[in-house]
């Protein structure tokens, strides 16, 4: 048996989860939390992704953003790739790198020049060319639940693909 912190229950069945969990598991404030039931005297703690919440196939919403887009598509939660159309499925998990992190908290949509390796922690070599890089927050309730990534090898295309991205998100608002 593993033993840990101990903490009490608050009159409103409350547990604090110590700091150090929180930051090494990526616990933001109001992050959902799924609780369940392990034998008779034991709780489980399993982080939920917050934008499987909203978006339920992200595999298909990927595939669909990349169909209407013509670019190649990266769906990332707060932390990490979730879900792609265009890539190597071997990149869903790979974490996101704090510079994708900020414009993703920033809030609005931006247009960079660069390569995946700036966003994509372990990104494959053969992804890191320099391309028009797209990037769209999806907000729901006031919480940046992730992005959209568009790859966009065709820049006469920028304009609409930032048009497609916006009414996308704004989809995901309503939702």
């Amino acid at each position: 048996m593993k033993s840990g912190i101990i903490r009490r229950v608050d009159d409103l069945g409350r547990i604090v989860i110590p700091k150090e969990i929180r930051r090494s598991l990526k616990i933001k404030t109001g992050a959902p939390l799924e609780i369940s039931l392990v034998g008779e005297e034991e709780l489980s703690l399993r982080r939920v992704d917050s934008l499987l919440s909203v978006v339920i196939n992200p595999d298909g919403f990927a595939s669909t953003v990349a169909e209407f887009s013509g670019c190649s598509i990266i769906i990332v939660n707060d932390s990490e790739v979730s879900a792609l159309s265009g890539f190597k499925k071997s990149m869903i998990g790979l974490p996101i790198t704090n510079k994708l992190i900020s414009h993703l908290e920033n809030r609005e949509q931006i247009t960079i020049t660069a390569t995946l390796e700036a966003l994509i922690e372990r990104s494959p070599i053969e992804h890191n060319a320099v391309a028009t890089i797209i990037i769209e927050p999806l907000i729901n309730d006031s919480s940046v639940l992730g992005g959209i990534v568009a790859v966009c090898l065709d820049i006469k295309k920028v304009e609409e693909v930032k048009t497609i991205l916006r009414y996308t998100s704004a989809l995901v608002r309503v939702f």
